[in-house]
């Protein structure tokens, strides 16, 4: 039995990887980062794309057992592609 409970099976974390978890009374914080063995694609076109910046931004969810609040913290990564000059 895992000693850290794991958020897998409430959200689909495809193409991240869990940085943290922390717990609380009434808050839960899961902090997550872009998983470095996939590319960047372009959402428009999917054709490989460069990375222009990288910014820590929160997103808040619904309650979750005993937590009233639950923010994750990603990593966005804002990208242009060469393809069909769209920025993400």
């Amino acid at each position: 039995m895992s000693s850290s409970p794991s958020p897998r099976p409430l959200y689909n974390f495809n193409r991240w990887v869990i940085k943290g978890i922390k717990l609380s009374s009434d808050v839960a914080v899961i902090k997550i980062r872009h998983d470095k063995r996939y590319l960047h694609r372009c959402p428009f076109c999917g054709q490989k794309m460069g990375e222009n910046r990288r910014l820590w931004q929160v997103a808040k969810d619904l309650p979750l057992g005993t937590a009233r609040l639950v923010e994750i913290i990603y990593e966005a990564i804002q990208g242009y592609c060469n393809n069909c000059q769209n920025c993400t």
